[in-house]
């Protein structure tokens, strides 16, 4: 297997994943990381089907190249169909989730697999065999996997802190579709440390460094500056995603719970997109009086040469999202919100008391940057809602 062969099966795989739309699946299924393990799981199962049929062949001679993009089309296409033709999501009970997977076992076990592995195979074969083995094309997989493990491992700890979280009073409450939760909100530095230093939650899978979500890009800072995070969580849910704490509650109840949730928030955030429930959510948000604590943030820019650039996918989400906010929901005698044109990226928006966007800052760049503009405007809120006069 040479290098022809590899750029000609990656080339296959790539293809014919696209054409299915297998990435935009997965990655709204599972996010990155899942991201990931498809374009791994994909280029090993069409190496494998196509050395196979290689091998039953007796080789192809010339048409070697035709062998290896059909055999591994016909292999991604099937793997691309099972993806895309899948299950719903099982929803799963209210409450807590209680997981007894030892994910960070499994962890450390593949991680003291590849060490050990090339180590016994170094000494049974010596190094001219390890090499002709191949087996080192199995490193990366191995420690994509074992990241896999440690990112549960965290968000299994992270349900067992929140397994008595209850809706409290003063929490920042956190509204947005379950399909973009986990998508890029921002990018942020591959660096740990540097990371860390920027209040942007850790991430043991290494792959995931140097992108965040919005719960993940604002969860700690929100923590230390404005309280406690919540939000609705979602009932497939098998572990709570990073960042935030999520309530999840049956879905006769979500209603109810995420009114009173609103009604007792210290504010609400979001990014601008569209889901299902978003005009129900902005009306509830509207008729218990809490439109002016809540906050759209923009993605900060990425571009350092145009800081002021907008792409095609934020402004048809701001559109879709002033659409929506637009129109409030059937249930509700209440206004609609005015959101006016994109205020370009890292802009913190909120709205005055007839629902009018008021861009409070643009071109932030860091969470404190957001969740200090929000700060300040809460604060500037509490002080006009003290009467005149007032004593301590």
């Amino acid at each position: 297997m040479n290098l022809l062969f590899w750029l000609v099966l990656t080339a296959s795989v790539t293809t014919v994943s696209f054409l299915l739309g297998a990435p935009k699946a997965v990655r709204r299924a599972w996010g990155a990381s899942g991201l990931l393990v498809y374009a791994v799981s994909a280029v090993l199962l069409a190496t494998a089907t196509t050395f196979g049929v290689l091998v039953l062949l007796g080789g192809a001679g010339d048409s070697t190249a035709v062998v290896v993009v059909v055999t591994s089309g016909v292999t991604t296409a099937a793997l691309a169909a099972s993806v895309k033709s899948r299950p719903a999501a099982r929803t799963r009970r209210a409450g807590s989730r209680k997981v007894r997977v030892p994910f960070f076992l499994f962890g450390k076990v593949v991680t003291l697999a590849v060490p050990v592995g090339l180590g016994y195979l170094l000494v049974e074969d010596g190094l001219d065999g390890l090499v002709e083995s191949r087996v080192h094309v199995l490193i990366l997989p191995l420690v994509i996997v074992a990241g896999l493990f440690f990112d549960a491992a965290l968000r299994r700890q992270k349900a067992e802190d929140e397994a008595d979280a209850v809706i409290g009073e003063g929490a920042v409450v956190y509204i947005r579709g379950f399909d973009l939760e986990r998508t890029r909100f921002a990018r942020t530095s591959a660096n740990q440390e540097a990371g860390t230093a920027l209040g942007v939650t850790y991430k043991s899978n290494r792959l995931r460094r140097g992108t965040a979500t919005f719960g993940e890009f604002f969860a700690p800072t929100v923590r230390e500056r404005l309280g406690p995070w919540q939000h609705m969580g979602n009932l497939t849910d098998y572990l709570p995603p990073h960042g935030g704490t999520p309530v999840y509650t049956d879905d006769e109840q979500w209603r109810e719970q995420f009114t009173c949730l609103v009604e007792h928030s210290r504010c609400v955030i979001t990014f601008p997109h569209f889901y299902r429930q978003l005009r129900y959510e902005l009306s509830v948000i509207r008729s218990v009086n809490a439109h002016q604590r809540l906050f759209v943030l923009t993605p900060p820019s990425h571009s350092r040469r145009k800081p002021e650039q907008i792409t095609v996918v934020q402004w048809e989400r701001w559109k879709a999202f002033a659409t929506a906010a637009a129109r409030p929901h059937e249930d509700f005698a209440v206004p609609g919100y005015d959101l006016g044109e994109h205020p370009g990226p890292g802009a913190v928006v909120a709205f005055d008391t007839d629902g009018n966007a008021v861009v409070l800052r643009t071109r932030a760049l860091t969470p404190l940057d957001y969740v200090s503009t929000i700060q300040k405007h809460l604060d500037r809120i509490a002080r006009d809602a003290v009467p005149r006069g007032a004593t301590e």
